[in-house]
Formats: C-alpha cells, sequence, structure tokens
C-alpha cells in the first residue's frame, strides 16, 4: 500500500514549516508513513486534480478561499478528508457545511492537531474500499467488511460476516489493493483482516465470528505486532 499523503494548501510558508515539523513527530510517534504536498493557492491543488489522502486547507488565501476549493473538491472527489486550518472562528459553520471533519485553529497547537489528525485518520481507515468484479460486474466494498480471503488456486474466497464470494483472481494480486495496516498474510494461502481477529489457537487464527485460517510459526509474532499497532493507532 502507498504511503498517506497529507496535502496542504495555504498562503502562508511559516504554516507550511510548523506542519512538517508536527507530521514528523507524529510520525515518529505512531509508526506511520506520510508524505506531505505543500500548495499555497486554492487554484493550484484543483489543478493538480487528483484525490488527497488528508487536505489542511486554509480559509483566507488569494484567489478562491478554503471553503471554496473545498467545495469544489468535495464535488469532483467523494468523502474528502479535510481539516480546516484558520484563526476566524466566525467561520466554523462554513467549514462544517462543506463536510470538513475538523476545525484547527491558528495558531496550530501541537494537542488540538494531533487530535484532529487521530480522529481524520480514523475515518480514512474505516472508509477504505475495494473493487471487486463479481461475474463481470465491478462492485465496491468497504475493507472493514471482509473477514478473510482463501485462496484457491486462481481464485480467491472473499468471507464477509453474512456472505462469501468467489473471485477470479490470485491471493497475491488482490493483497496490493488491501490496506496493509488492517490485513495480513498469516499464510500463502490466508489473508486476515485483524478488525476481525480473536485469538490464535495452534496453528489457527480465530476470527470474532468463528472463522479460523491456518498461520506459520514465523506470522504469529507479527499478527500480534500488527494488531497492537492497530489498537494504539486506529482504534
Amino acid at each position: 500500500m502507498n504511503d498517506l499523503v497529507l496535502t496542504v494548501c495555504d498562503d502562508d510558508k511559516y504554516i507550511h514549516e510548523q506542519v512538517e515539523e508536527l507530521i514528523k513527530e507524529y510520525t515518529e510517534k505512531s509508526g506511520l508513513k506520510i508524505i506531505i504536498e505543500h500548495y499555497y493557492d486554492g487554484e493550484s491543488l484543483l489543478s493538480a486534480n487528483k484525490k488527497n489522502d488528508i487536505i489542511l486547507m486554509d480559509i483566507e488565501m488569494p484567489g478562491m478561499d478554503g471553503i471554496e476549493v473545498s467545495k469544489k473538491i468535495n464535488k469532483k472527489f467523494s468523502n474528502a478528508n479535510i481539516i480546516i486550518l484558520s484563526g476566524i472562528k466566525e467561520r466554523f459553520k462554513e467549514a462544517f457545511i462543506i463536510g470538513a471533519l475538523r476545525f484547527v485553529t491558528k495558531p496550530i497547537e501541537k494537542d488540538e492537531f494531533f487530535e484532529a489528525i487521530d480522529n481524520v485518520l480514523k475515518k480514512y481507515f474505516f472508509d477504505k474500499k475495494i473493487i471487486l468484479n463479481i461475474d463481470g460486474v465491478s462492485q465496491e466494498f468497504y475493507q472493514r467488511d471482509i473477514v478473510m480471503l482463501e485462496a484457491d488456486r486462481d481464485y480467491v474466497h472473499v468471507y464477509f460476516e453474512n456472505k462469501k464470494l468467489l473471485i477470479r483472481k490470485t491471493l497475491k494480486a488482490i493483497e496490493s489493493e488491501l490496506d496493509d495496516r488492517i490485513f495480513l498474510s498469516t499464510h500463502r494461502s490466508y489473508i486476515i483482516n485483524i478488525m476481525h481477529y480473536s485469538n490464535i489457537d495452534e496453528n489457527k487464527v480465530i476470527m470474532k465470528n468463528g472463522m479460523n485460517a491456518l498461520i506459520s510459526r514465523n506470522n504469529k509474532k507479527i499478527l500480534m505486532e500488527k494488531f497492537y499497532d492497530y489498537e494504539m493507532n486506529v482504534v
């Protein structure tokens, strides 16, 4: 999975420098990998024409203000994760009308900033989807709803809480599309979602709904470490 991309759109160079320092500290503590992209006006961000994982958006900028830029981003890309940065508290209401997830006041305080990033990341992980081809039709599914996957030659059984799908694709190919912060290959034939993990019984991983998957000896330690990281950084 690619690193998270955090986009800063602000005309104040100092804010960009401050965010760099704060994210450096945040990633050192959390272990997450975050790449920062910088834009100094809304027009250049819109011209980039790409979906961003998280956007830190100033309100008052030369040209188009942050509220208008956010509206355009939301029209183009659904579920945009926008945090508004502003010293103008009177514009709180506008920020939430356009779907901003958080409002961080300027000057930026570390605790408020970290709390905002924590909350947006929880939504980001919770809302990630995967596109699967079902009988020739592409369908979207929330990755959080997948309990586990099992290889069957050139096919993969995808298990949900109340259904099972058969996909014509290799397990390795699907693995590259999954969020590696919540999915783990426990065995050459199995991938589990640690959101649904319950416990380990000898050479099997037991899921919360009673399903089980084989796990190799080497992957037991990796599973426990990943589950700990998940509980610390996502839950």
